[in-house]
């Protein structure tokens, strides 16, 4: 990550500021490598307040044995399992296609970071 900041202290100064105040790139990009869960939360929480949508994802956890979130996990349960801690009818159908999808291949989570 080293040849991206050089660039960025040649080419872009409020950028290079920017990474230096944060911490750099590997701060960043360390902050959540679960992409998977990241993702979930963002489909949770989308056009929602805060509050409300931390519940939710609070309550989506809980139907995982040890906040374990998975693709794997998604796809055991239910559609009216998702619904059940007050997702969107659109919400649970989103997340069990991003599991399925995430199980079969189709969106490889992991290459995200070297993207």
């Amino acid at each position: 990550m080293k040849h991206i900041k050089d660039h960025f202290k040649k080419n872009d100064a409020i950028l290079f500021a920017a990474l230096e105040q944060t911490g750099g790139l590997e701060e960043i990009s360390s902050r959540n490598t679960d992409y998977f869960i990241a993702l979930c939360d963002e489909i949770v929480s989308q056009q929602l307040s805060g509050k409300v949508a931390m519940v939710i994802f609070e309550r989506f956890k809980k139907l995982f044995p040890k906040k374990d979130i998975t693709a794997e996990g998604v796809l055991t349960l239910t559609h009216e399992e998702l619904r059940s801690v007050g997702m969107s009818n659109a919400k649970a159908k989103y997340i069990k296609d991003l599991a399925e999808k995430v199980v079969k291949k189709d969106i490889v989570l992991e290459a995200l970071l070297s993207l």
